[in-house]
């Protein structure tokens, strides 16, 4: 590999470069003939001397990701809705990792442009992927293209598909693990270098994602209320939280998502019904059923203020009981 500048034919050496890295963001195989001489190629590309074809090179590049990108978009409208998650996470995994090998492949031509201080730093959702005016890294590149041309094209309908997959599922939430975990991760990595970077994740997948759970929660409660038995409805509710709060913190869900998933959860298995929570609360004193009682303060703690009837009740309690003891004492001296 000589190091110094010379002229070269772009189309020619091009021709080489696109082979390689169509093989390369395809993750197929390249031996490491194929790779150092596309290294090489692309290199003289960037150096060429008179003319510098690093412009050339990076819109030949765009071009070669809308086109793949394209063609994965077209064999994914293909599918059937119920096995759209799996094909569209299946493809964004090979993308993603297509696209940081060649974004090793264009390791010069990334340090070039930084040495030249031309790669954009402003916001790259302002900016056009195949303009000359602010150059992305080639990951960087990659990463709006797959938004341009995928996830703008098709989220909704993936989304839509998850969501009723999980709907038919009588333990839907431990099934998110396996199909939200990757579609979150393609939503927020392509917008990494956003200043918002989970707003386009927030606004296609956790919302309806949310809504989902609420309904999902609204009815547990509502069927645990119809059994119209007090202790069960503590034990069940507390259960519940507690499993949600498992399967949240290793479910893949984003951390954002996590305490969102938490407090509807709680919204619906204690706030909104607090008043049924606390009106078993003198009988509970009355009787000394301590399990009950544990349960209703483990679920309580989860609401600011709340403990304050139970904690009101308890008082009381105590000092009806020292009363008791104090006046059987006066009376058997």
């Amino acid at each position: 590999m000589s190091l110094r500048p010379r002229q070269v034919n772009f189309q020619d050496t091009w021709r080489h470069v696109q082979l390689t890295a169509n093989e390369i963001v395809s993750v197929k195989p390249v031996t490491n003939r194929n790779w150092s001489d596309c290294f090489s190629d692309i290199y003289s590309l960037c150096v060429s001397y008179p003319d510098c074809h690093l412009e050339q090179l990076y819109n030949s590049t765009c071009d070669l990701l809308i086109d793949h990108v394209t063609r994965l978009r077209r064999k994914l409208l293909q599918v059937e809705g119920q096995h759209l998650p799996q094909v569209y996470t299946d493809s964004w995994e090979n993308y993603r990792e297509g696209a940081r090998y060649l974004n090793i492949l264009y390791s010069y031509f990334n340090r070039e442009f930084h040495n030249q201080n031309n790669l954009s730093t402003c916001d790259p959702s302002d900016i056009q992927p195949n303009s000359s005016v602010h150059l992305m890294e080639i990951y960087q590149l990659a990463m709006k293209l797959w938004k341009v041309e995928m996830v703008d094209h098709v989220i909704s309908l993936v989304v839509q598909a998850t969501l009723a997959e999980f709907n038919k599922e009588c333990n839907w939430v431990v099934e998110m693990c396996w199909h939200i975990a990757p579609l979150t991760m393609s939503l927020v990595e392509i917008e990494s270098e956003k200043s918002s970077p989970l707003q386009l994740y927030e606004d296609t997948l956790e919302a309806p994602l949310l809504s989902l759970f609420s309904a999902h929660c609204k009815q547990y409660s509502s069927q645990l209320l119809e059994q119209d038995d007090y202790s069960n409805y503590l034990l069940q509710a507390g259960a519940k939280l507690d499993e949600m709060r498992g399967v949240f913190s290793t479910s893949g869900v984003h951390p954002s998502t996590q305490a969102k998933l938490a407090a509807v959860c709680e919204e619906h298995l204690i706030r909104d019904h607090l008043g049924y929570l606390c009106s078993g609360v003198n009988t509970i004193m009355k009787n000394e059923v301590k399990s009950d009682l544990g349960n209703l303060c483990r679920l309580l703690c989860c609401v600011k203020g709340a403990l304050h009837p139970l904690l009101t009740a308890f008082e009381e309690h105590v000092k009806s009981k020292g009363m008791a003891c104090v006046t059987y004492s006066l009376h058997h001296l």
